[in-house]
């Protein structure tokens, strides 16, 4: 008897992919919930408003009068009187404590007049403005003085020269810069530390009044030029941003009171 064949199995669909009937839906991304979109409105008109406020209250602000502030609270300031002098005007201060004046226009005008019957010197200045080489000429370093002027921010100058019998007499006004430092205090002070270190004065010369540093100083031998002997005597003096120069040359003795009224004399112009 021969065996009996067994049925064949059934076709089964495969367990690693879909049917072949079955339609995959397409992936178009992920919608937003309800809630969120919610949020985001909110938010926004949350920002919209504050903006439109702003601007409102821009407006209304810029078209209202402004409003004057109220005084400050402090105390009353008390100043103290002025010093009276005898006459019942305030009193002068002395000239080491008045703050130093700056003198402008025209320096020439502020010079010593020549006086009557006085001559000039031929090749000297006569009431003239005088340049920053010029001036140093004038000395017998004239290198080294032409570098101190630079050093202390020279700004003009002026002299005037006048003869009387033997008696030279030169008169110089020199202004320096002194907005950002004291180049004319300065500048005096080294010259009068140059003349006073000269064997041939030797001190520190007379004090002239109403002044805190002007100076007077007198040679103590003549010197010889063109076989006569020559005696010799300065003032050397400040006011404000000026310094005063005086020198005075003679045949004969020079008294230290002739060239302090001429110094006097000079600072009151100034």
């Amino acid at each position: 008897m021969l065996p009996t064949p067994s049925p064949e199995p059934a076709d089964t669909p495969a367990t690693d992919g879909p049917p072949a009937h079955a339609t995959v839906p397409e992936r178009t991304g992920v919608s937003a919930s309800p809630g969120s979109r919610t949020a985001r409105l909110l938010t926004a008109a949350a920002v919209l408003g504050v903006l439109t406020g702003t601007v409102a209250g821009y407006t209304v602000q810029y078209d209202r009068p402004p409003t004057p502030l109220p005084p400050l609270s402090r105390p009353e300031l008390h100043h103290p009187a002025p010093a009276a002098s005898a006459g019942g005007r305030p009193a002068t201060l002395p000239a080491d404590q008045d703050p130093p004046p700056r003198t402008e226009g025209d320096l020439r005008e502020l010079l010593l007049q020549r006086p009557e019957g006085a001559a000039s010197v031929p090749g000297r200045p006569d009431g003239e403005r005088l340049t920053q080489l010029a001036y140093a000429h004038e000395f017998t370093q004239a290198g080294h003085e032409f570098t101190l002027l630079i050093r202390h921010a020279f700004r003009r100058a002026a002299g005037v020269d006048w003869v009387t019998g033997e008696r030279h007499v030169t008169v110089r006004l020199v202004q320096f810069d002194d907005s950002e430092w004291p180049n004319a205090a300065q500048y005096l002070n080294g010259r009068q530390q140059s003349v006073g270190a000269d064997p041939e004065v030797g001190d520190n010369g007379l004090r002239i009044p109403g002044t805190a540093t002007g100076s007077v100083h007198v040679h103590r031998k003549p010197v010889l030029m063109d076989a006569r002997p020559i005696h010799r005597a300065q003032a050397l003096a400040r006011r404000g941003d000026t310094v005063v120069d005086i020198r005075v040359s003679d045949t004969e003795p020079i008294a230290a009171r002739t060239v302090m009224s001429l110094a006097e004399r000079q600072l009151e112009r100034l």
